[in-house]
């Protein structure tokens, strides 16, 4: 999936697509809403244009979405790269603990893999 893909989250894609435009995207984002599979797939893609090795680009050579053919793309895609962690809520709750949040801490501490 790209960002275009979202046309019932067109306001949110156009801010992610802005900040992306302008090379000031936000240190953080928290994704939250009633569909969690749409909310967990918006931010996979976001994800994918970050890593993205072939992403198409803006004017000033900012990447706007992900190709979503390459390695990274496909990769995150599937769950299995190495430099995209998840934190979802564990309990019933839907509460973040702080101890998955210190986890989170140690390993985005560490050097990225690729």
């Amino acid at each position: 999936m790209s960002l275009r893909d979202f046309p019932e989250q067109e306001p949110v894609v156009g801010l992610l697509q802005k900040s992306l435009s302008a090379g000031r995207l936000a240190h953080a984002y928290l994704f939250s809403g009633d569909d969690l599979a749409e909310m967990e797939a918006l931010a996979r893609t976001l994800a994918k244009v970050l890593n993205c090795i072939h992403p198409p680009r803006s004017a000033n050579g900012q990447p706007l979405d992900c190709c979503d053919t390459c390695l990274n793309c496909r990769r995150i895609e599937s769950g299995n790269h190495p430099d995209v962690q998840w934190v979802r809520p564990e309990s019933k709750l839907r509460v973040i603990t702080i101890e998955q949040v210190r986890d989170l801490i140690q390993i985005i501490s560490l050097k990225p893999t690729e």
